[in-house]
Parts: C-alpha cells; structure tokens; sequence
C-alpha cells in the first residue's frame, strides 16, 4: 500500500513541472447597477483571434493569454458589450458591464440547464438550482433528488417516513453533507436529518461525486453535497409558497429579505407542514406515512463591516413530531405497552453559526475567513417495544487563509480548526430485555493545505492534504487530489484519489431496522466511541465529458467510473432470521459505479436528460460474500422539461430500477430478489401576472407498489414481524398542487 501511496504523491507533485503552458487570465464579470451579482454565461474573446470562453453561472471565468493582443471584448444579452485592455494578466480581473434598455429585439438561441456539470472544476460537480428544484414537488432535501440520476432516493422503512439516499453504490451516511460549508444534519438524526431542511429554502445544491475537498473534513467517501439557501444577496424578492398532496400532507414555506440599513440586511425562512389522518391504501392494518408535523425556522443577518469585512450570523431551529405504526395507535399512548404495534418520533435541532471574512482589495485573489457553529441535537424514537433516546451537543471552528503563489495560475489555501461533539445515546429492546448504551466525546483539531493549479490552458487541479488528531483514534491523514484535462474546448477529461472516514453511529445509521422485532447484537473490537474503529476507504474516479450540437442546438454526455474500496467498516448484517448483527468487516467490501448522462436541448424550450447507471457493490458477510441488500444494480433515468408558450411549464421524469437483492433472513417470506419497476413523475405548472404560479403534479403515475410491504402485518410482536424490508414504492399514485407566489 505504501508504494501505490508513495507513486500517487509523485504523480502529484512531479507533474507540473513536466507540463508548462500559457499564463491564464482569471476574473469575474459583474453588473454595474448591482456589483455583488455576477453575470452569468457572459462570453469573452481576445480582439481579432478565436480564442475565448464563457463565464460561468456565477460569472467567473478563465482564459489563457493571448500572445497577439491584450484587448479583451466582453458581452452579454442584455448588457452592453466592452472592451477592456489587460495590463497585468496576473491580477484577478473584476468587469463590469452596464445594462441596456434600449436593446433591439433579439431572439434566444437556447437557454440555461437548470442542472449542469461545473465546466472548469477539477472535482466532478453538479450543479442544480433553484429552478431544477421546482421541477418536482421538492419538500425536503431528501426529496431534491427526483430529477438528479446521481442520487437514489427511497423509503427507509414502511412507518417512520424517512427517506434514504445512495450515491456510488454506498449508503447516504458515506455522502457528507454540509450547509454553506458548515457542518449538516449528521450523528444521531441519521437518514432523517435530510428531513429537516426544506426544499424551498434552497438556493442552489453542489454536488460533487467521489472524494471531495480537504478544506470541508475528512468525512467525505462517496461524494460531498453542499446546500446554499437564499440570502439576502439572491433572494431578491419575497417568497410564499404552499403545497398539499393526495396522502393529507400540507405544507408552507416563506422566504423574506429586508435591507435593515446601508449595512445590515436579513433573511427569513419558515416552514411549517402537517399531516392528519393518514391513510392505510394497501389494507395491512397500519398507516401509509406518520402524521404529525414540523415547525422550521431560520434567521440570519449580514453586516458590511469597514475594511471590506462582512459578517454574518444566523440562528436555525426545527422541532419534529411523527406518530404512525398501526391505525388505531393514539399519539396519547406508550408504543412499549401498546397491545399492538406504535410508532413516536420527536426531533429537535437548535444552531446558532457564524462567519466572518475579508477579500483584500487590490488583490481579489487574497481572502481570509472564520466559519463557527453551536448546536443541539435531540432524538427520540420510539418504534414498538424498541426504545431509542439520543442527545449530541456539537461545536466547529474553521479558519482559512487564500492566496496565490506568484501568479493567479497558482492558488493555495490553508486552514486550520476543529470539531468538539458530545453525544450520549441509549436503546433498549423491552421484548428481549437487552439494552445498548453509548456515551462519547470527539475533540478533533487539525489543518489543511490546499493548492489549485493551471499548469498551461488546458490542464489544471486541486491537490490537497489535511491532519487531524482525533481524541480516540489518534493521527488521521487525509490526502486528495482532483484533475482536469481540456483535450478539446468540447472534451474534457477528470481523475480523482482520495481518503475517507467516518465514525459510524451504531444506532441512528441503522435505525429504520428497529422497525421489526429483531435482536440486536453488537462485537464491538474496542472500548471507544461505539466500540468500532472508524469506517476507512479510498475512493478513484474518472470521467469524460463531451460538448457538441446537433443543428445549433447544445448537448452533453458524461460517463463516470468510481471504484472505493474500505479498509475497515461496521457491517450491518441481516442474513440471520430474527436478528441484525453488527461487526467488523474481516475481508472485502468495495463497490463498482458506472454512469453515463446525455443532457441535449431538443429545441429553444426543450431540454432532455437520459442516464443509465450500473452498480457493483459487495460486503464480506459471516455468511458469504454478497452484494448489498436492498441496492439496485441497474437504474434508467429520462427527464423530459418543457418551457411552453404562454408561461406553462411542462416537467416528467421516468426511472427504471433494477432488482434488488433481499436479506437472506427473509428467504421464505420474501423472494431473494425484489422485482424491476418503473415510476413516472409529472407536473405542469403556469406562471400568472403579479409573480403568481400555480402547479399541479403526479408521483408514482405508473402506480407501482411493493406487495408485502410489512412482514407478518396481523402479529406485530411476532419474531418474524419486519417493516424495514422496503425495496420499493410504498406510496401508489399520489396527485399534489400547490403555488409560488414572488411579489
């Protein structure tokens, strides 16, 4: 292992000084009237030669320098076009282009994809919107994935609600999620933090595949997603927002901004829904989904300090209250001495976090900032006779420092910070008097260096390593490194390695399982944290991405291949009937993922996305060595998005998922392997006068259904009662409406 590390640190660093090349100009084009805002897809070109590039949906670019001219013409639909003399090409270069409001009338050739693949970063990044979002009826983060072939989604169990998402053919845990570059959901809220951040909220989701950057930890295996929410610097106008689905399921969101003074301005969002009465569609005795509701709000405030210092500072909480399990099972009644089967779930998040930065003037390039958040996390879920109790307080502070080294071609950045986390869990199995309980304490310091290259115009990286020292488990380093390669201004190719790990949360990682009536055992190997070592694995990747038209039209088609493999890992086995068995992973665990996504705009207003994705994902079980329960080998995607005349919008998305493989405790009950389905979405939408649109859709048109959704539904204190085997939809066809309003 040491001499493939040792070969891939000299590749790393040997390889720029084999490439050399032209000086790169780097910048970023701004409106006039609004010099916060960039300007998206701007075209820039080199006065009398071909040579040029676009800006990208935030308005940066990067050229190489011309050897011919220093003249540098800049336009843009809707704003009138500039030439600007380049006098030092090493100096980050901020151009402002003045809006015109006497512009003949000019006809757009194509528009925007509300999802794209970041043309110039070395990491493979997705970007979706805002506006690729509202495609769907996208109600919390786990739901921002309908129209994204790079996420699975689906239901964790058949009663708590929860839905789980897998990326790389790995579990959701092994995907890190953040907040603006804070620290997410993660801990004891598992797979049902992804509830607790409203769709509407988000701005715009990052999502990078494989091994993402140092400067967010070291938690990172299968990928990273990043959220930005509305700020007052982009959400411009208030919005309201409400939706109500065919299962009872109500809901309401705000988002408002106000410029408080020349200085400070903030924002507000909330978000409240409520479901009563929940249906029992397939006759089994027990609700569909939980009822109960969730009350969500943040704040948060931006001042412009002197100096060209901003702060900000911003206050979350949310409160979560589910019941569900049989129909008859009162929100007044204990579910460990109900006669039947009940279901309760209370979560409660508190965070307060803040951020303070500087950019240097003169030398946009320089930048200095300080990241901090507090919170408070509160879980309890009570699912029949298992009872889980969990409470985690949590602290991070991250300084980082940006700069170049002699040229804008050459960044770099080092940070240095850590994290504090106190979590104190328990579960106690009344049925089989067995109890677990976890007390922990995480105190991680470290540091990071990062440095991002453009060696010659065509290749360019992101090459990072990062030390942390972790209370309990010691010195952990973590190195990466993200390439890029422009074989063409139409082709272009990307490489990744890095490292990851992650300290698995015993319970709250698995804690759909406690929806049956099996025992728990545990083989812990230490005395730390949850007696496990932590999760440990490389992940490589590659990936090519080609541009071209047909007719005048654009299209791309992206293939990826990711391969991770662990080194150490807590298996959740589920091959015994009647229990889960927890241990370390003694032999191979690794998973193979295979995708290719063909985006094409079909005419001015409509774009198509089609992706195909094959899986290879295997545990060394007690029992064998087997593929990953409840993973689908195969999956096919086909989006179809309409801009119609008159303001309508038409959206439908198709997904064919593959069989899955099934537990081998259900062998008898259930079949080895789950059948192949397919499910349609649709919605159209029209946007009135006065910023007023109204939307209606349809989930699951296909109306497919897992029979046998519950085990043994009639005896719920049977051994053999299980509602965690969930492979596929447990919700039929399902119509929902609802409106946007932005005045």
């Amino acid at each position: 292992m040491w001499k493939s590390f040792r070969g891939i640190l000299l590749a790393v660093f040997l390889l720029p000084l084999a490439v050399s090349g032209q000086q790169i100009l780097r910048g970023k084009v701004l409106e006039m009237e609004n010099p916060t805002s960039g300007i998206p897809f701007a075209t820039l070109h080199w006065l009398g030669t071909n040579s040029g590039t676009r800006s990208d949906s935030l308005g940066n670019f990067s050229l190489p320098i011309s050897l011919v001219t220093n003249q540098l013409i800049v336009s843009s639909v809707g704003f009138k076009s500039d030439t600007i003399p380049v006098l030092d090409p090493s100096q980050f270069l901020n151009i402002t282009l003045k809006s015109s409001n006497n512009l003949a009338e000019v006809q757009v050739d194509e528009t925007r994809s509300s999802s794209k693949i970041d043309y110039l970063n070395p990491m493979q990044t997705h970007l979706i919107s805002a506006k690729e979002l509202q495609k769907a009826a996208c109600c919390n983060l786990s739901e921002s994935f309908e129209t994204s072939p790079a996420v699975d989604v689906s239901y964790a169990d058949a009663l708590t609600g929860a839905k789980q998402i897998q990326m790389l053919g790995l579990s959701g845990q092994y995907t890190l999620l953040t907040q603006e570059n804070l620290p997410g959901p993660r801990g004891i809220f598992g797979n049902q933090g992804l509830s607790l951040l409203p769709g509407p909220w988000i701005q715009s989701i990052q999502l990078i595949k494989g091994a993402g950057s140092v400067a967010n930890g070291y938690e990172s295996v299968a990928g990273q997603i990043n959220v930005e929410l509305w700020k007052a610097d982009s959400a411009t106008k208030p919005l309201v927002n409400g939706y109500v689905n065919g299962m009872r399921r109500m809901e309401g969101n705000v988002v408002y901004s106000q410029n408080l003074s020349r200085r400070l301005d903030a924002t507000v969002l909330l978000h409240a829904n409520y479901m009563q009465h929940s249906p029992d569609r397939n006759g089994d005795g027990f609700r569909d989904l939980p009822e109960g509701g969730q009350a969500n709000g943040l704040i948060r405030f931006r001042y412009l300090l002197p100096k060209d210092w901003v702060a900000q500072l911003g206050l979350h909480w949310v409160d979560d209250n589910r019941v569900g399990g049989q129909n008859h099972f009162h929100s007044s009644e204990d579910p460990s001495t109900y006669n039947g089967f009940g279901m309760k779930s209370h979560l409660q998040a508190k965070t307060v976090w803040g951020k303070l930065g500087k950019v240097f003037p003169g030398a946009r390039y320089k930048s200095l900032g300080f990241l901090w958040s507090l919170g408070q996390n509160e879980n309890q879920t009570d699912l029949g006779r298992n009872q889980f109790k969990a409470k985690e307080q949590n602290a991070s502070f991250t300084a980082i420092y940006q700069s170049i080294l002699g040229t804008t071609d050459h960044q770099y950045r080092i940070g240095a910070g850590g994290f504090w986390t106190q979590g104190n869990e328990t579960l106690n199995q009344l049925q089989f008097t067995k109890s677990f309980a976890y007390q922990r304490t995480e105190l991680v310091p470290g540091a990071f260096a990062e440095y991002t290259g453009q060696w010659g115009p065509r290749l360019n990286a992101v090459i990072g390593i990062r030390a942390d020292y972790h209370n309990l488990f010691g010195l952990m380093v973590t190195p990466r490194a993200h390439f890029r390669f422009e074989a063409s201004p139409d082709l272009t190719f990307r490489a990744s390695v890095g490292k990851g790990r992650r300290l698995t949360s015993l319970i709250a990682d698995n804690l759909s399982f406690l929806a049956s009536n099996r025992v728990w055992n545990s083989s812990p190997t230490t005395n730390k944290a949850y007696g496990f070592q932590q999760d440990e694995a490389w992940n490589t990747g590659a990936s090519a991405s080609q541009t071209f038209r047909i007719g005048r039209k654009r299209g791309t088609i992206t293939a990826d291949y990711f391969y991770t493999w662990f080194q150490k890992q807590v298996i959740t086995d589920l091959e015994t009937a009647g229990q889960l068995n927890l241990y370390a992973l003694s032999g191979q665990s690794f998973a193979h993922s295979f995708s290719v996504q063909w985006d094409q705009f079909l005419t001015r207003k409509i774009e198509m996305r089609l992706a195909y994705r094959l899986v290879d994902s295997r545990q060394q079980f007690h029992s064998g060595f087997l593929q990953k329960a409840f993973l689908a080998n195969q999956r096919g995607f086909a989006n179809l998005a309409w801009n119609a005349p008159r303001k309508w919008k038409l959206d439908a998305t198709l997904q064919w998922t593959g069989n899955k493989r099934l537990p081998g405790s259900v062998e008898g009950v259930l079949p080895t392997q789950s059948p192949d389905f397919v499910t349609l979405n649709g919605q159209i939408s029209k946007t009135f006068p006065f910023g007023l649109e109204l939307y209606l859709g349809v989930e699951n048109a296909t109306d497919f259904r897992q029979t046998n959704l519950i085990i043994n539904p009639n005896d719920p204190h049977a051994a053999n009662f299980d509602a965690a085997m969930v492979w596929g939809p447990i919700i039929g066809r399902m119509g929902y409406g609802g409106f946007r309003w932005t005045w």
